[in-house]
């Protein structure tokens, strides 16, 4: 294979390897930050495998095509050897990476400013660019850099693609060392030998695209196993159950074993019947947003369920076009919502168009968070006393019966006992929403008033006799002054 470094020109940045390192650094950050399933202790090394999936069917989901008569569907699939020499995510039901082998940086510059069509088209070209990014205001991916996690999960730095076209051209292309990539991307019969003769695996035989990660990172190909159970799928059910729930098909395979990604549990209408205590749910809301007051909640559900939800799943999921993006807490702000309570609470949070445009423009580059500065977007709906922590209070006191317990101490049977009150007293009318229920307690009446006398000594002004002898002084100067020019009048 003839490779060309990259440093000719075909990409922006030249020092590869520190780049990528430094990206997963970050990408680490935010899953530690945001994502606690990651900080379990039987899961703890497989968080590479999180920035995995959710770059790689956002990316996919991405390139849906409509007029494809193969359904949308992903494979994720390891090598049988361990540690395995391949991991590949193969999808089909896509257009491939549509576009020409060889574009310079400047001219998808020029496109990006000139012809956003052609630009979007240049699918080839972007990804190997690894910079550019997806503008469509409706696409998941956003920022063109989650296509680094796939060299930054290779040991080795390397990565191989290939991708049937939607006009049924093969085209086979890679990436050594995180430095250098092939010189001219060969196409048709030559790309079919190259992939059987140099990596073996087969020419794809329908149109997607294929993405193989060479000698993959332990924190990666761990988590494919128990290939029946594995961190892997829990990882895909929390963050693409939307996608899962209306229907998408992704598998994990290794050796005879392939699994299909079911939706968890939690977002299935019959568990949710059978297991919610109370529910509360807002449809089609403005949130009031000056700035654009199209704006709104499309929808948000909170379940107080009957038993635990893991951690991952409870809290709310702020979802953004079918995907999670972060989880928020219950307890923020809301402190008569306990830990054990807080640990059964969970639902979603999604927006119509204008408000996932808003989250679009503050979503961090790792998608795993969102940017909430004073005066943002997301400070108005998620920040301090922000839309969303009040939606969280009314709950917890409309239908929890949680209102305020005062300043002294109480026991957790005694919390929970005056919330069985509090929830019987708001069903039936007893009293304010939130409100203690009980007789309450009369205030002492006050004090009788006294009245107060205060002596003070006459002030005392301590520069009036200054002032009084510095106007003698002048006075006496005056009159020496008047009578010198007498004197010198008489001369």
């Amino acid at each position: 294979m003839a490779f060309l470094n990259l440093d000719a020109g075909r990409a922006p940045l030249a020092d590869w390897n520190r780049w990528v390192d430094s990206l997963m650094a970050t990408y680490k950050t935010e899953l530690d930050r945001n994502v606690p399933i990651v900080r379990e202790t039987a899961w703890k090394s497989v968080w590479v495998s999180h920035i995995v999936q959710k770059e790689a069917i956002q990316n996919s989901s991405d390139a849906l095509d409509k007029n494809n008569s193969d359904k949308w569907c992903v494979i994720f699939e390891m090598s049988d050897t361990l540690p395995p020499e391949f991991i590949t995510i193969t999808d089909q039901g896509t257009c491939g990476l549509t576009g020409r082998a060889i574009v310079s940086k400047d001219e998808l510059d020029n496109l990006e400013k000139t012809d956003l069509q052609k630009y979007q088209q240049e699918r080839w070209a972007r990804f190997e660019a690894l910079s550019f990014p997806n503008i469509d205001p409706k696409g998941r991916g956003s920022k063109g850099q989650g296509k680094w996690t796939f060299i930054g999960a290779s040991d080795i730095k390397t990565i191989v693609y290939d991708s049937l076209r939607r006009d049924y051209i093969y085209r086979i292309g890679s990436w050594q060392d995180g430095r250098e990539l092939l010189q001219k991307p060969p196409e048709g019969f030559f790309a079919e030998e190259m992939i059987k003769k140099d990596f073996g695996f087969k020419p794809l035989e329908k149109v997607g695209t294929r993405i193989i990660i060479v000698k993959p990172r332990k924190e990666l190909w761990e988590s494919f196993l128990p290939i029946l159970k594995s961190p892997l799928a829990r990882y895909i059910g929390e963050t693409w159950w939307e996608l899962l729930k209306n229907g998408a098909l992704i598998f994990i395979k290794w050796r005879e074993h392939s699994a299909r990604v079911e939706t968890p549990p939690y977002y299935i209408d019959d568990y949710i019947e059978k297991n919610k205590e109370e529910t509360w749910i807002i449809k089609d809301c403005e949130l009031n947003w000056m700035k654009n007051p199209l704006a709104k909640v499309k929808e948000l559900t909170i379940i107080r369920s009957k038993t635990m939800i893991p951690e991952g799943f409870n809290g709310i999921a702020i979802q953004r076009n079918g995907m999670k993006i972060c989880g928020f807490d219950v307890q923020t702000e809301n402190p008569t919502i306990t830990s054990e309570i807080a640990a059964s609470i969970y639902g979603w949070i999604t927006f119509n168009e204008e408000g996932e445009k808003e989250l679009r423009a503050i979503e961090h580059t790792t998608h795993y968070d969102f940017g909430n500065a004073v005066g943002t977007f997301g400070f108005h709906v998620f920040g301090k006393n922000g839309w969303l922590i009040r939606e969280i209070r009314k709950f917890a006191e409309q239908r929890l019966g949680l209102g305020p317990l005062g300043k002294g101490k109480s026991s957790l049977s005694d919390i929970l006992a005056i919330n069985k009150l509090n929830k019987f007293a708001n069903r039936n009318s007893l009293g304010g929403h939130g409100r203690q229920v009980g007789t309450p307690t009369p205030k002492p009446p006050p004090p009788p008033r006294k009245e107060i006398r205060i002596k003070m000594p006459k002030p005392v002004f301590p520069h009036l006799r200054h002032a009084e002898l510095n106007m003698k002084r002048l006075l006496r100067a005056s009159q020496f002054q008047s009578q010198m020019i007498l004197v010198f009048k008489e001369k």
